[in-house]
């Protein structure tokens, strides 16, 4: 706030809050999806590297004050995302494990690049270390994205009616969609002979015992 746009302590933290409401609505969102997918995670980390990376350029406190909002909106996506889909994907028997080492790299790794963005906002100013912090979590993103793509076979399509739209397609999700509009068939067609079958023979019963009237007792003379 102060080496790029001439402001003060106020100025900056009301930089803090607008990227706070960001985070705010991006939690808000994870709060509604019941399991994120690995896509999102990506797509939402190559967002915020493009929008940290944009934002390095911005000419006015306004606008990087607005690329803000977008930029903690996206970081509490990511971060969110990859937690439930890193739980969500680990066998109970070592989810702990996986947690840990996860935090560990996630967390461990701001000790070690900080000191090193922060000779670099000392030696090239604020704009270059933001923009250098975006560049890596944009090219990281895309490198996980293409390598997920040659190895599931993920591909594109683009629908132009009723309107253009793209379309992410992966074999594994339509395999599985396949495998349950199977089994969903097979169940139907169950459901149909069964209901043939009661409609053929309304009236079927249960057999019943032939009844048997009781005799009386005899009695004996006294």
């Amino acid at each position: 706030a102060r080496d790029a746009f001439d402001r003060g302590p106020e100025d900056f933290g009301i930089l803090n809050t607008l990227m706070g409401l960001g985070s705010l609505a991006g939690a808000l969102m994870a709060a509604r999806r019941t399991r994120p997918r690995t896509r999102l995670v990506v797509g939402a980390a190559a967002a915020f590297g493009a929008l940290t990376l944009a934002s390095a350029f911005m000419p006015s406190y306004e606008l990087y004050g607005a690329m803000g909002i977008l930029v903690g909106f996206f970081a509490t996506t990511t971060m969110n995302s990859a937690n439930s889909t890193i739980q969500l994907a680990s066998s109970p028997e070592v989810r702990g494990r996986v947690m840990s080492l996860y935090l560990m790299v996630f967390l461990g790794s701001t000790p070690v690049f900080s000191p090193f963005l922060g000779w670099i906002a000392e030696t090239y100013g604020a704009r270059t270390a933001v923009a250098m912090g975006g560049g890596f979590t944009l090219v990281a993103a895309l490198t996980a994205m293409l390598w997920a793509w040659r190895r599931l076979g993920i591909r594109l399509e683009y629908r132009l009616r009723p309107r253009p739209t793209v379309h992410v397609i992966n074999p594994v999700d339509r395999a599985a969609a396949t495998a349950t509009a199977g089994e969903l068939i097979d169940q139907s067609q169950v459901d149909d002979a069964t209901e043939i079958a009661r409609k053929a023979d309304p009236q079927r019963r249960r057999s019943r015992a032939p009844f048997r009237r009781r005799r009386p007792r005899s009695r004996s003379p006294e």
